[in-house]
């Protein structure tokens, strides 16, 4: 009985360990990772969706973001550097464009320059219906530049860079 009571508590530590530690342990670019998780999250958008769940995004997207922020898509005629109330309303309009969004990123290179600054180069797909019932499936090719504030990190730019085509 008094065995069983100590097998059952270094079982629960164990658990404890491997499922808490990575929480409290991440590495910098597991917290870079995060942000893209974030990003997707944030962009994502399903039908029906409630104006306090998109205002919510809407403003969780803006933290992830540089007080100035740098993004080239020649394709979408954007290329400058913006204020972060600027790169929300530009997301929050073309998530208006959408009755259901998604975005995921694949093939995410993280580079860590230093332990301020980083890049990551990257595969996006982002695949939604318009409002005007029309699917989009589109892939672009990613370059990120990101550096961290505190503890967490933001990013400072987007590319889009063009890929040749066969």
């Amino acid at each position: 009985m008094v065995r069983t009571k100590y097998i059952v508590i270094a079982g629960l530590l164990i658990l404890s360990v491997v499922f808490v530690r990575p929480c409290l342990f991440q590495s910098e670019k597991d917290k870079v990772k995060k942000q893209f998780d974030l990003l997707t999250e944030y962009v994502s958008k399903e039908r029906g969706e409630k104006v306090l769940k998109t205002a919510l995004k809407i403003k969780g997207l803006g933290m992830l973001f540089a007080e100035s922020c740098m993004l080239e898509a020649p394709e979408y005629l954007i290329s400058g550097s913006y204020a972060n109330p600027e790169v929300t309303n530009l997301a929050n309009y073309a998530r208006l464009q959408f009755s259901k969004l998604s975005l995921r990123f694949y093939d995410l290179g993280i580079n860590l320059q230093n332990k301020e600054v980083g890049k990551a180069n990257l595969t996006c797909r982002v695949k939604g219906i318009l409002n005007s019932g029309e699917n989009m499936d589109e892939i672009h090719e990613l370059e990120c530049v990101f550096r961290k504030t505190g503890s967490r990190w933001v990013f400072t730019a987007f590319k889009v860079v063009e890929v040749l085509e066969k």
